[in-house]
């Protein structure tokens, strides 16, 4: 798949099928491969199979390349979804940490466990700071991952590998 200038014969395509099948095409190439399936009309069972696999239609990944976002983007890895809930938790929890539910209640009380021993006082309160802040560094890896495949799928689909 690196010579940009070949267009792939029928029997080829099948074969590049058959190694995604058998999970031997890296993550560039089964992205050529989606993209190369998805502007080719060639139909085999093989073919038709990754296609399904893909969530691949003729012509409409033309209209999602269109207006700038791929199918294979939302399908590929879904970190905005893991993003989102991630940082609801820690909303709900930041929440219930700096407002206490009854008014009366001035002092704050953390119960943590660590290790299945129960953790009270400033033992719990340093565990939950310290799990909190794990948890935050958890969320900014995920959305850097997530701008780092957008970018990678970005490029892929705006560089013309395949001649149409």
């Amino acid at each position: 798949m690196k010579d940009n200038n070949h267009i792939l014969s029928l029997p080829e395509t099948e074969e590049l099928c058959q190694m995604f099948l058998d999970c031997r095409l890296s993550v560039l190439e089964e992205r050529e491969l989606e993209y190369l399936l998805s502007r080719l009309e060639y139909n085999s069972s093989i073919i038709e199979e990754v296609r399904n696999l893909m969530g691949i239609e003729l012509g409409i990944a033309e209209e999602a390349a269109a207006i700038g976002e791929s199918k294979s983007s939302s399908s590929f890895f879904n970190y905005k979804a893991y993003i989102s809930v991630a940082a609801s938790i820690l909303f709900i929890i930041g929440i219930g940490l700096h407002y206490p539910s009854d008014s009366s209640q001035v002092d704050s009380y953390y119960i943590a466990y660590a290790d299945g021993h129960r953790l009270k006082g400033e033992d719990a309160k340093r565990q939950i700071s310290s799990e909190l802040k794990t948890a935050d560094e958890f969320v900014k890896e995920m959305g850097e991952m997530e701008m780092h495949e957008r970018e990678m799928i970005d490029n892929l689909t705006s560089d013309n590998t395949f001649t149409e």
